[in-house]
């Protein structure tokens, strides 16, 4: 089974070659298991109706954000309390402020062929000021995908406001003949593999989801997957 998923994940990344980001970004999640019916696509998917949508008079710094180099911008869908109740049956209602309620998803395609984790990681903090809550952000750029995330926790000083923390990555994804360490990757990502990794703690909110997620995606776990594999030379 993990073979025939993992052939559907390599799918999913190579069909970023063509067509819409859109599509192609909501297709990959949906092959990872998630709930992506709540929807809410941008008119234009471009950096002004971006900006004219979310950022309005907030602070947002468009020179650390690359503003220029956005080709293409757009809201993918928002995972809630309710699509997660929906996949996972104990799940319960999120009521502490240090608990996620829920996670946004964009995808952003920048003009240049490649970029740095640091100038990612800029982007990726910039795009996570303008929101009360945390948003995973997929790039593309040249013949790649990168999937970015970042650790967020309440603001001691100010009650309404969150400290933004680590970012991580999974850097610079080939679309066109994706590594199988970065399938492996993305597969140890989906929901099905998270929860079965889980379960002697079942998942029952965000904070859990979000600690199979940090796991999967941290520096340490990415360097040792690629050392694996090219080790062992494993492919499916």
């Amino acid at each position: 089974m993990s073979l025939e998923i993992k052939q559907s994940i390599a799918d999913a990344i190579k069909s970023f070659q063509k067509g819409k980001l859109t599509q192609n970004a909501i297709n990959l999640f949906n092959t990872l298991g998630y709930n992506t019916e709540r929807q809410a696509p941008l008119d234009n998917t471009t950096f002004d109706e971006f900006k004219d949508s979310f950022i309005i008079d907030r602070k947002f710094d468009e020179t650390k954000a690359k503003a220029r180099e956005w080709k293409y911008v757009d809201l993918l869908f928002q995972l809630s309390t309710t699509e997660m109740r929906m996949q996972e049956s104990l799940f319960k209602e999120t009521v502490e402020r240090n608990e996620p309620a829920s996670y946004l998803f964009f995808a952003v395609e920048l003009s240049d062929k490649i970029y740095t984790r640091n100038q990612l990681s800029q982007i990726t903090r910039e795009i996570n000021s303008l929101f009360p809550m945390h948003v995973f952000i997929i790039f593309k750029y040249g013949n790649n995908i990168t999937l970015s995330l970042i650790d967020r926790r309440p603001n001691k000083k100010i009650a309404d406001k969150d400290v933004l923390e680590k970012v991580t990555h999974v850097y610079n994804v080939s679309i066109c003949k994706p590594h199988a360490a970065h399938i492996h990757i993305f597969y140890t990502f989906s929901f099905d593999a998270i929860t079965a990794e889980s379960r002697k703690k079942r998942i029952e909110s965000f904070k859990d989801l979000q600690i199979g997620w940090r796991k999967v995606i941290s520096t340490d776990i990415l360097n040792k997957q690629f050392y694996l594999d090219y080790q062992k030379n494993i492919f499916f």
